[in-house]
């Protein structure tokens, strides 16, 4: 079983290093199988990780509903794990690729609750505000968008925030 986990590990790592997108997608389906394989034959140690990687393999391969089941069961088995905070961050964009902004809103709420200090909260904040913007709250979406100019003034995400500040406020204007 290690010995397929590695397996699936490397498909995936040359999916992620393919420049060719059907190279790219041929790995995925690959690394897919084999921990879908893994996960249905074997008992493994670390199911945790297998389960990890499946749910952003599947996200890789916009099956986002199929991500969405793999990586929620992975948040209710796992939820203090070490890979959690990156779990709740792929479960909400998984959501929201699937246009379920409602979910993915409480998915990066969820996030900002649990890891208030994380190096990935301007990022989850982003996705907040779009997610908010995109349900048509733009009042919130202004609100979280001006929330993490402050909280993280500093931050690559910075001119993202900006840029939609002034649409929000150029559109409430009209």
């Amino acid at each position: 079983t290690q010995k397929n986990f590695r397996l699936a590990i490397s498909y995936h790592q040359q999916a992620q290093d393919s420049e060719k997108e059907e190279e790219r997608l041929d790995r995925l389906k690959k690394a897919k199988a084999s921990y879908e394989d893994i996960l249905s034959n074997f008992w493994v140690k670390n199911r945790k990780e297998v389960l990890f990687y499946l749910g952003n393999c599947l996200y890789s391969l916009g099956e986002y509903e199929e991500a969405t089941k793999v990586l929620k069961k992975f948040e209710n088995k796992y939820a203090d794990d070490y890979f959690a905070p990156w779990v709740v961050i792929k479960l909400a964009s998984s959501y929201e690729q699937s246009r379920n902004y409602k979910e993915a809103i409480k998915s990066y709420q969820k996030f900002l609750e649990k890891y208030p200090e994380s190096s990935l909260a301007p990022q989850v904040l982003l996705g907040l505000a779009r997610c908010q913007q995109l349900q048509g709250d733009k009042d919130k979406a202004l609100k979280t968008y001006e929330e993490l100019l402050s909280r993280y003034p500093l931050s690559e995400k910075r001119s993202m925030a900006e840029t939609q500040i002034q649409r929000i406020k150029t559109e409430k204007s009209r």
